[in-house]
């Protein structure tokens, strides 16, 4: 299905990729590739040149049943990258369909990826399918936080 026949029967589908590499003293967002409504403002470095920060954002602000995030990151070897999110994720009551998040990371030798996004938070119906696949090697590191919060109803 194409993003504009997603967009047709009310649901998203978005593709995130992500490459960082380190040059010289500095880690840089090598290369992306989006399609649909998940991208990335421009990286920052509020730690020095060493660490690149990255902001992905998903503009619908909400996933509801059928919609579907892939977000896939690489980190080559002594790269050093945050990713997080602007504000919380939602995921919203569904009346049949299923909603999907798949993260996949992959960190390469002496390098080392964060994922702190804000919280999420599931309302009452949700049909939430959130996968997260990280993959390292040698030497590398992971630092990950999923936080998560109940809607009104659900958290009384």
């Amino acid at each position: 299905m194409s993003h504009a026949e997603s967009i047709e029967l009310g649901t998203w589908r978005a593709e995130l990729a992500l490459e960082y590499e380190r040059r010289g003293a500095r880690t840089v967002l090598a290369k992306r590739r989006h399609d649909g409504p998940l991208v990335v403002q421009k990286p920052f470095y509020p730690e020095g040149d060493q660490v690149c920060h990255t902001i992905v954002v998903h503009p619908p602000a909400g996933i509801a049943g059928g919609d579907e995030l892939q977000l896939t990151a690489r980190a080559g070897a002594d790269a050093r990258v945050l990713l997080t999110t602007p504000g919380a994720g939602k995921w919203y009551r569904s009346a049949g369909a299923w909603a999907r998040q798949h993260l996949s990371f992959d960190v390469a030798p002496a390098a080392s990826l964060e994922w702190l996004p804000q919280e999420t938070i599931v309302f009452d119906g949700a049909r939430a399918d959130l996968r997260t696949e990280v993959q390292l090697q040698s030497d590398a590191v992971f630092i990950g936080w999923e936080i998560l919060c109940l809607g009104r109803t659900g958290s009384g």
